[in-house]
């Protein structure tokens, strides 16, 4: 990959660097989980119950300040499909898509 290509490849998510949606390391740390849970399920698909029963206790232990810990996964989810990398399907379903 060409210097040019990992930068073009960065920029896309630049947006988790802002302050307003990264929330202090939220946005990066979701899309980590995200990442994750892809490789070990080998899907772009998952629902936020999966989401939340394996990811949800690491995250709070990652951000012990927020006592809100479901609430801002919805929210940095929802950061994540503004921003184009995740479609919500429904029914409390996401799909991965870049």
């Amino acid at each position: 990959m060409l210097p040019k290509d990992v930068r073009t490849a960065w920029g896309q998510f630049a947006f988790l660097a802002k302050p307003e949606s990264a929330s202090g390391g939220w946005g990066a740390d979701i899309l980590m989980s995200v990442r994750e849970l892809q490789r070990a399920t080998g899907s772009n698909e998952f629902s936020l119950q999966a989401f939340y029963s394996t990811y949800a206790s690491r995250l709070a232990a990652l951000h012990p300040d927020n006592r809100n810990v479901k609430p801002k996964i919805r929210q940095q989810m929802q950061v994540l499909r503004d921003n184009g990398v995740l479609q919500f399907l429904g029914d409390g379903r996401y799909r991965v898509l870049r």
